[in-house]
């Protein structure tokens, strides 16, 4: 029997983006939206590990209160056959940082709740005033672009896979990261959150410069090639062969 996998996101974006790397026919994948504490810490592996073990409790306490008719549901019924057969599920959350240098590395794991507040635009506009020298946010050169110092910035992904073994909980966590520029408006119109300001150094396509595209204007799986949640897919689903279901 395969794996089950419950993703907790209400984000049909990021739900496309770990479809794309988990297949059906190694996994049984299913999405459901919960309503988790924002924990505070240093890290954001702290916050995953965290959230990833009181997801699990919450998706536990609601497969054990369904009704009889939600338990045939095409969402709750193979989750519900693989606990009967197996007596584990395992969840899974997906938590970002996006660090800026010029900040010493905030937003960090705080990046939903600037984001929230100030908004993609408000985030670029926060690094203007360590912009000293007046600096473009790309400067040309042989080499194709240079990114200027108050814009540089790193995203990354961690995902959290949780199951209960016994009376522990066991979390194993894939940690991908993503070097890249903010640009100085949107560009771009695909994509979530902070990807219509954010623009990786490394590129899906050979001809496209370093820093010349945002996520926001990049196919999902032109995305998957280069993101940070791209790489912690990848690591994600080279371990799916560990897993005992």
């Amino acid at each position: 029997m395969k794996p089950t996998i419950v993703l907790v996101t209400g984000n049909k974006g990021k739900l496309a983006e770990v479809e794309e790397f988990l297949s059906e026919d190694k996994v049984t994948l299913r999405a459901i939206p919960l309503d988790l504490p924002e924990y505070q810490a240093k890290t954001v592996e702290e916050v995953s590990h965290l959230k990833s073990i009181e997801a699990h409790r919450q998706v536990m306490a609601k497969l054990a209160s369904l009704s009889e008719e939600e338990k045939q549901s095409p969402l709750h019924g193979p989750l519900l056959a693989s606990l009967k057969e197996t007596g584990k599920l395992y969840v899974l959350v997906d938590d970002t940082s996006l660090e800026f240098a010029c900040l010493n590395q905030l937003p960090g794991p705080y990046i939903k709740w600037f984001l929230d507040s100030v908004g993609p635009e408000g985030l670029v506009k926060m690094t203007e005033g360590f912009n000293e020298n007046g600096n473009t946010p790309l400067a040309h050169n042989a080499e194709g672009f240079t990114p200027a110092p108050h814009r540089v910035a790193n995203a990354a992904c961690v995902l959290s896979l949780c199951v209960l073994e016994g009376e522990s909980y066991t979390v194993r966590q894939f940690r991908g990261e993503c070097e890249g520029v903010l640009v100085n408006t949107p560009q771009g119109g695909k994509g979530f959150g902070w990807d219509c300001i954010f623009a990786p150094k490394a590129q899906p396509v050979d001809s496209y410069p370093p820093y010349s595209r945002t996520y926001a204007e990049l196919s999902i799986a032109e995305k998957r090639a280069v993101s940070h949640r791209g790489v912690a897919l990848t690591k994600l689903s080279d371990a799916l062969a560990t897993l005992t279901p």
